[in-house]
């Protein structure tokens, strides 16, 4: 006899992880939460813990921080690892865990050096550009600002969501208006996956023989609206077939379980859910183009001084020519 699956949990288990962040004039080490980073869909869905400094708090805590003279000393691939940062990361690492890090070269170095198992995927690197944002909230002693390589680093996961919904812009140009906007778009649809999964355990709706795969949670309930009320919440962004509409009404009536209360509750939130999501939607819409047309500007400004340096020294060799 088979063995049945085991279902692998949507968020894993928390643990506490340890992790080395190179800040612009040292290192720090933070406790990290690792059951996001073992989260399936971690790499995708990480970016919107980190939009505001509240959420990001909750994730990551700053243990100890030291500053550098000269951070190459203190790590590199040729001299290996000082004593004083390997004496910091020994003293917040414990066995059998992985050091999450923020470079290759660092896992590299430290699993040589340390014989310390480290961490370094594309989740790993969602949570650096989170710490990166706040980086003087959860670092205050760090004086300086990011270079402006540090700076250019964005989120993967933001930029895939972007594109999912039809947002084409660079990853450059994305800032944190942008990501604000679509963290508010992301949390809507997941609540109004949650509203949906509870509404199909009633299965009310598909016990009419009706297929509700594509459906969102403001049809749903409006289906029900007319299967168990005296009340019609059907609205212009929830459209039925002639097929589905004469099988919803072929079941108005048979349920009596559900109670009123309990489903407008359901409703309203779904209303909520779907009125925030669309005007987000505008938002980022309005911010996308908004921040593409400054591109544009600033290209073409930019090119100007170009142009007139390439007219001076096309009429300095014709007048040479004469």
């Amino acid at each position: 006899m088979a063995e049945p699956e085991v279902e692998v949990p949507e968020v894993a288990v928390p643990v506490v992880m340890k992790m080395l962040f190179e800040t612009p004039s040292g290192f720090a080490m933070f406790g990290l939460d690792g059951g996001y980073l073992n989260d399936r869909n971690a790499a995708e869905i990480l970016w919107t813990h980190f939009v505001s400094k509240t959420t990001a708090k909750m994730i990551v805590k700053p243990l100890e921080f030291q500053k550098f003279e000269n951070k190459s000393d203190a790590i590199n691939p040729i001299s290996g690892i000082s004593r004083r940062l390997a004496k910091m990361i020994k003293k917040w690492w414990r066995f059998e865990q992985a050091l999450v890090v923020g470079k290759p070269e660092h896992k590299y170095i430290i699993e040589e050096e340390l014989n310390i198992p480290c961490r370094y995927d594309q989740a790993v690197l969602e949570v650096m550009w989170g710490v990166k944002n706040f980086l003087h909230t959860l670092v205050p002693e760090e004086e300086l600002e990011l270079s402006d390589e540090d700076s250019k680093h964005r989120s993967q996961g933001l930029q895939m969501f972007l594109q999912k919904h039809k947002f084409d812009i660079e990853r450059e140009l994305v800032n944190g208006q942008m990501a604000e906007a679509a963290c508010f778009v992301y949390h809507c649809i997941e609540t109004d996956k949650q509203l949906l999964k509870c509404m199909r355990r009633t299965h009310v709706v598909e016990d009419e023989g009706i297929d509700t795969q594509g459906w969102d949670a403001l049809k749903y309930a409006a289906a029900l609206s007319l299967m168990c009320t005296n009340e019609s919440l059907i609205g212009p962004d929830q459209v039925f077939t002639k097929e589905e509409i004469t099988k919803i009404l072929g079941g108005k009536g048979k349920r009596k379980d559900i109670k009123r209360e309990n489903f407008m509750m359901v409703y309203k939130t779904a209303v909520e859910a779907h009125t925030i999501k669309v005007e987000k939607l505008l938002e980022l819409d309005g911010l996308v183009k908004e921040a593409k047309e400054r591109a544009r500007e600033d290209a073409q400004l930019q090119a100007v001084p170009e142009e007139l340096e390439s007219l001076t020294k096309k009429r300095k060799i014709e007048t040479e020519g004469v």
